[in-house]
């Protein structure tokens, strides 16, 4: 058995440490993989990521977050208490009474900021997910969607010191490329992508674009929503591979405050029931396309219907 990274990366959407360990550990090749996640998660001995800029201490916190959360298997609200008290040590100036959310957008960005850094702070599929690089530089995209041209803005970021849980569960090999802030503005990992690609114009552009015309348009559409129809995209606009695999691989229902493996699992869901089958392998290209955008315009009509705002 060779390693196969859509299992490797639904495992880390999923959070699912100790399967993760117990794949690697089936493909002899990966020996050396494995130790690193034995060395993290079994012995506690943690890489000093940001110890260049200072930040070891603070980025600690979350790499202990991440152990108990994902690895000892805490209950998350419990897991996240303790991050918030670990990081007030790290921040003496700050009160006691901020929540995480505070805490993150207050001094720490603060703290941050002194330092020349750029953060994004918050969650991501229900587990504290920041993001912390050195660069930005501004660019505006017009964006062909199903339903019309999307201008958007985006912030094209470099030079990152920390990318979330993603990248850290994968050992850095899977990572969220793009996110919508609240201002409406797209920051995005571009050194990631090769900027001619499908992955690119589609599960960056696209998807990214997506979400800030429906974000526009319907605001309390929720997260399960939002990705879900930005996946949809996936698999109308790309021609060189089939996605389905992909959202297979990430699909479960196990956390429902993970968005991307609850759309995914309906995506897949749909799709099995619609052609009788769970061998997607068995799916054309040019179905998987048409089924997809029958998909997306259902879902359109569901949200002017939810909502009561046309598009």
């Amino acid at each position: 058995m060779g390693f196969d990274n859509n299992h490797f990366g639904g495992l880390v959407n999923q959070g699912k440490v100790r399967q993760i360990m117990e794949y690697l550990s089936q493909i002899p090749e990966e020996a050396e993989f494995l130790q690193d996640y034995v060395r993290i998660y079994e012995k506690e001995d943690y890489p000093p990521l940001g110890k260049e800029e200072g930040l070891e201490d603070i980025l600690l916190c979350y790499q202990k977050y991440y152990r108990e959360v994902f690895y000892l298997e805490q209950p998350e609200p419990e897991c996240r208490e303790r991050l918030r008290l670990r990081l007030l040590e790290q921040l003496p100036h700050a009160s006691r009474e901020l929540d995480i959310y505070a805490l993150e957008d207050g001094p720490l960005r603060e703290l941050l900021a002194e330092k020349g850094l750029f953060l994004k702070p918050g969650s991501i599929g229900g587990y504290m997910s920041p993001f912390i690089w050195k660069k930005s530089e501004p660019k505006t995209y017009h964006v062909e969607l199903p339903e019309g041209v999307q201008e958007c803005s985006f912030l094209f970021a470099e030079d990152f010191i920390f990318l979330g849980w993603w990248w850290y569960l994968s050992m850095t090999l899977h990572r969220a490329g793009a996110w919508v802030g609240d201002d409406g503005i797209i920051t995005c990992d571009w050194r990631s992508y090769d900027l001619s690609s499908e992955d690119f114009n589609i599960s960056m552009l696209k998807h990214e674009a997506q979400h800030v015309m429906d974000l526009r348009r319907w605001p309390n559409i929720s997260d399960v929503g939002l990705e879900y129809r930005a996946f949809l995209l996936d698999l109308i606009y790309y021609e060189s591979e089939n996605r389905l695999h992909r959202f297979d691989a990430e699909a479960s229902m196990d956390d429902p405050d993970n968005e991307y493996a609850v759309a995914a699992y309906l995506i897949c869901e749909r799709f099995a029931n619609h052609f009788q089958t769970d061998d997607f392998d068995s799916i054309s290209i040019p179905q998987i396309q048409e089924y997809a955008g029958q998909l997306f315009r259902e879902s359109t009509k569901e949200c002017v219907e939810a909502f009561r705002q046309c598009i």
